[in-house]
């Protein structure tokens, strides 16, 4: 899906680890990812999209560390809030947040 501008948290967001993600209008999402759940992908078999033992290296953004979205698997909406799950590019299934 590409990177995604990372925005300014609302006035109201207290966690330094939240980061917020500017995605396309068509996802009628606000994304907020907290970065304590992002983890680096050690080894990644084939049948996941990628060689095995393939470290990934994260994109340095206003001298901080970040992760490319790969693709938005699912959301819902919890306590009038919608979330989403995110798979991350270059790491397996099952490190999605």
């Amino acid at each position: 899906m590409g990177l995604f501008e990372i925005l300014a948290p609302p006035a109201h967001v207290t966690n330094p680890n939240v980061e917020w993600l500017k995605v396309p209008r068509a996802f009628k999402i606000n994304v907020n990812i907290n970065l304590k759940d992002v983890k680096r992908s050690h080894s990644r078999p084939g049948r996941l999209g990628g060689p095995a033992n393939e470290t990934v290296e994260p994109i340095i953004v206003d001298g901080k560390e970040r992760f490319e979205v790969a693709e938005v698997l699912a959301e819902c909406m919890h306590h009038h809030k919608r979330q989403v799950l995110v798979k991350w590019a270059g790491f397996d299934l099952l490190s999605s947040t």
